[in-house]
Formats: C-alpha cells, sequence, structure tokens
C-alpha cells in the first residue's frame, strides 16, 4: 500500500514538472492544454465518447495538468509579451502595469524607464499628502475653535454660584487653550469651589459614608492634599466594610468567651456565650456549630444548634446555662463559630 503511494506521488511530481517547464518553454503551448481541457470535459460528460482517455477516470486524471498547464502557458506568455513591449514600447508599457499592476510594481518601473516623470510622480505625491494633512490640521483647528467658543458663551451664560459648572467650564477651557489668563481662571474656580466643598462636608455627619465619599472624591480633584485622600481612602474602607457586612453578616457577629461544663453524669453539655455583634444593625437567631474533641485531639462529636434571641448591634450579650444535649463522655475540649444570623 505504501510502496503504491510512494509511485502514485513520485508519477504526480513528474508530470507537474514536465507540464509546467513544458509549458513555460514552449510557444503556443496553451492551444495544447486549452483544447485538452475542452476533451477532458467532454469525456467525464460522456465517458464513452473518447476512448482514447480511457473513460471518466481518465479524463479526471488528466484534467487538473492539462489546467496546471494551460496556466503556467498563458502566465508565460503574458510576461514574454510584457517585457517585449517594455523593450519595443515603454510607455504603453508603463500605462498597462500602471491599470493592473500593484502602485509599488509600477513606481519602481517608472523610475527606471522615465527617471524624470517619477520624480514628478513622487513630487505629486507629497504635496497631495501635505495639502491633505493641512486640510486636516484646519479642520481640527477650526473645530477646536468653535468648542472653545462655546465653552466660553455658555461660561458667560451660567450662573457664577453653581460653582461646581464654573470649574469644569474653565478646566475644558484651559484644557483646549493653555493660557496664563486661563489657567488663572481656573486656579480661581478650583478654589472657590474647594472652599465651598469644605463648608458642605463639615455639616455631613460622619456616619453619613456615601455622603461624605461623594464630597472628598470632588476634593480630591480640586484639592489633592494628603488629608483628602486620606479621608477619601477612609470612607472607602468604610463603604467597603458595609458592603461585606451585608454579603456574609455571620462573619461580623463572634464568641468572644466561651464556658462550657457537662452535667447530668457527664452525658450532657452546657454553654455560657459572650457574643459580640459588630454588625450596624440588631441580629437575631444566631446559629452557631460547636466542634467536641477527646484529650487527644480526636474529633468526637459536633453539635448545632441557634440561639432565638436578639443581639443589638455593637454590643456584647451573654448566653448562660445554654444546653447542648448528649455528647460524648470523652469529650474534654470544645470549640465553637457562628455559621449565620438574620
Amino acid at each position: 500500500m505504501i510502496s503504491k503511494i510512494f509511485k502514485f506521488l513520485i508519477l504526480t511530481f513528474v508530470a507537474v514538472a514536465f507540464t509546467s517547464t513544458m509549458a513555460a518553454n514552449l510557444p503556443y503551448t496553451e492551444w495544447f492544454f486549452i483544447p485538452l481541457i475542452i476533451l477532458c470535459a467532454y469525456a467525464i460528460i460522456k465517458p464513452t465518447a473518447i476512448p482514447v482517455l480511457r473513460g471518466r477516470n481518465g479524463a479526471l486524471a488528466i484534467m487538473p495538468f492539462a489546467i496546471l498547464g494551460a496556466l503556467v502557458a498563458l502566465t508565460y506568455k503574458t510576461d514574454l509579451e510584457l517585457q517585449q513591449l517594455r523593450t519595443n514600447n515603454p510607455s504603453r508599457y508603463l500605462e498597462y502595469i500602471e491599470a493592473y499592476r500593484t502602485e509599488n510594481f509600477y513606481l519602481a518601473e517608472l523610475k527606471k524607464l522615465r527617471p524624470q516623470m517619477y520624480e514628478d510622480v513622487i513630487q505629486r505625491k507629497r504635496e497631495e499628502q501635505s495639502t491633505k494633512e493641512n486640510e486636516i490640521r484646519a479642520k481640527a483647528a477650526a473645530k477646536k475653535a468653535a468648542e472653545l467658543q462655546m465653552l466660553k458663551e455658555t461660561l458667560l451664560a451660567t450662573d457664577k454660584s453653581n460653582l461646581a459648572e464654573v470649574y469644569r467650564l474653565s478646566q475644558a477651557i484651559y484644557k483646549i487653550e493653555s493660557t496664563p489668563e486661563n489657567e488663572q481662571a481656573k486656579s480661581n474656580a478650583a478654589k472657590q469651589y474647594a472652599d465651598q466643598l469644605w463648608e458642605e462636608v463639615r455639616k455631613i455627619p460622619v456616619s453619613q459614608y456615601e455622603k461624605n465619599l461623594d464630597i472628598y472624591t470632588k476634593l480630591a480633584a480640586v484639592d489633592p492634599t494628603q488629608k483628602v485622600k486620606e479621608k477619601q481612602n477612609f470612607y472607602l474602607e468604610k463603604i467597603r466594610l458595609i458592603e461585606e457586612q451585608e454579603r456574609y453578616p455571620h462573619n461580623f457577629v463572634v464568641i468572644k468567651n466561651l464556658i462550657w461544663r457537662k452535667t447530668g453524669f457527664g452525658s450532657i453539655a452546657e454553654i455560657d456565650l459572650l457574643i459580640r455583634n459588630d454588625l450596624q444593625r440588631n441580629v437575631k437567631d444566631v446559629s452557631f456549630s460547636c466542634t467536641l474533641r477527646a484529650s487527644s485531639g480526636t474529633i468526637v462529636g459536633t453539635k448545632k444548634d441557634t440561639i432565638l434571641e436578639v443581639f443589638p448591634a455593637q454590643e456584647s450579650k451573654w448566653v448562660v446555662n445554654f444546653s447542648l444535649g448528649f455528647i460524648d463522655k470523652q469529650a474534654s475540649n470544645m470549640e465553637c463559630l457562628i455559621t449565620s444570623v438574620k
């Protein structure tokens, strides 16, 4: 099987090489290959019409080589005609390649055949490029001038008590036209706006984290001092903490102290818990889980339960004499943690 495939590949390579060589070197070979393609197509449609091609399979085998030969022959013929045209009529040759070949190829040939014309073409292209760039710059300048005029008119029409808008417009004007006058106007607007923000933030209670953060974020843009950055980070952290408390409230209700003992002849566990609620709201129905271990450290049981009481926000509360029920008598150590709250 492998030897047959190898023979087929060798024969195919030889046939392709022979066909390409013949098509590229013999004149008028396209008149051999094109009729051969037609005959093969006819033999494929009517296998018995041309016995010499041995039916449809023979025609299908010969068809690719006929097509390859025709393509190579036509390509070679075109290239040969172009070379003759290049020698006999350079002007006509240049017109042809300008229309049907790439611009780089045309320019390379133009440089060889018509050096002065090449220089003229290059100069014209440079002028066209320069004109386009000047048009783009002019449009950008006109757009910038129109935008600047609109901003200045808006600033004149703006209520001067609206310091935030005055600062925004002054900053936008300076960004477009960075003159000393505009810089001074921007600085004055920034100072007035910052004074207003400082006055506002003094009236907001510390507990209103989002309002404080909004003010300090605005201040950071006009008065980026270390104090402002620290305040901004402080309120960001507070808000992040609140979001985390809302998502995982049981992580902020913790057992601060645990006292346990055995009762009922050592078979029942009873605990006293000091529970701390660090949330900003009251919680209730605190569920917890306790792990009991023997003196060797081996786990001998787990107990789960819920304390159906209210635990005030930001306070600690004792729960005493809470029974966990029956336990393994070998239990000598207990660890408890909060699992959920409401």
